[in-house]
């Protein structure tokens, strides 16, 4: 750590973020954190339909906006996950010109792992944020299908989200 140390700068190696601390924990002891949880591809949605869709993952995204700064995004975009690599290329694609961007997640607005100050930013920017839905199918148009979730976790805290089927809604895309 030599070299990048600051006074006042903490380093907690080995924490499990939802185990150990949570992000409202980090929010209201610090007033920044730098979180490297070392994810170093994107993740694919396994959706039926999907090779229908104009559809890349989100660290892909953003790193070819990176290394291409003139990347322009035009269109109906509609982006999958509630947090902070969601939200970052939320704001990346409506910054690069996307017409409408859509965020679609799993959680509710208080559940969400983005950071508040990077929902609030999203929300300034006018990126429609909708809360409690999981994506199902993509059709012909093409759109995507959603169904309510109804909790995240399992009783045992485990990643296992649950839907109500008979909730449904679609939205309309140019890109995911």
């Amino acid at each position: 750590l030599d070299g990048i140390t600051l006074p006042g700068m903490e380093f907690h190696f080995g924490t499990a973020l939802g185990e150990d601390l949570g992000i409202p924990d980090l929010e209201r002891k610090y007033d920044a954190t730098f979180l490297a949880p070392g994810l170093w591809s994107g993740r694919s949605l396994q959706l039926p339909g999907l090779e229908r869709a104009r559809a890349t993952d989100a660290l892909s995204f953003l790193q070819r906006h990176r290394e291409r700064c003139d990347l322009l995004v035009g269109g109906n975009l509609l982006v999958i996950g509630g947090g902070s690599v969601a939200s970052d290329a939320a704001l990346t694609a409506r910054r690069a010109g996307a017409a409408k961007v859509h965020l679609v997640c799993l959680e509710e607005r208080e559940e969400m792992p983005a950071l508040a100050a990077e929902i609030a930013e999203m929300e300034r920017e006018g990126i429609a944020i909708e809360n409690g839905w999981g994506p199902c199918e993509v059709s012909a148009g093409p759109r995507l299908s959603f169904a309510r979730c109804t909790s995240v976790f399992g009783e045992d805290g485990v990643f296992r989200p649950a839907f109500d089927a008979s909730e449904t809604m679609e939205l309309e895309f140019d890109q995911l």
